[in-house]
């Protein structure tokens, strides 16, 4: 996870290091749908970004090993059609 800059913290530290970060100014997105009050308020003096679904375009990503079997199953899907 190091490679993608993502840090596993305890539940209960999220509010204080959502607050560092916006001290920092640092660009900071949220999804609206999923975001309570709390973490918003904690974040918010940062200017965040509104994302409509954040975490299925992250999800939406992939990687090349994915990407190759894709490619082959849909080679044998067209393959079966002819």
């Amino acid at each position: 996870m190091k490679i993608n800059r993502v840090e596993v913290l305890p539940y209960n530290s999220i509010t204080e290091s959502l607050k560092a970060l916006a001290e920092q100014k640092l660009k900071i997105g949220f999804d609206e749908n999923v975001c309570n009050q709390g973490l918003f308020q904690a974040f918010s003096a940062s200017e965040p970004k509104h994302f409509d679904a954040l975490i299925e375009h992250i999800k939406a990503v992939k990687n090349p090993t994915e990407m190759a079997g894709m490619r082959s199953a849909n080679i044998k899907s067209c393959a079966s059609l002819i």
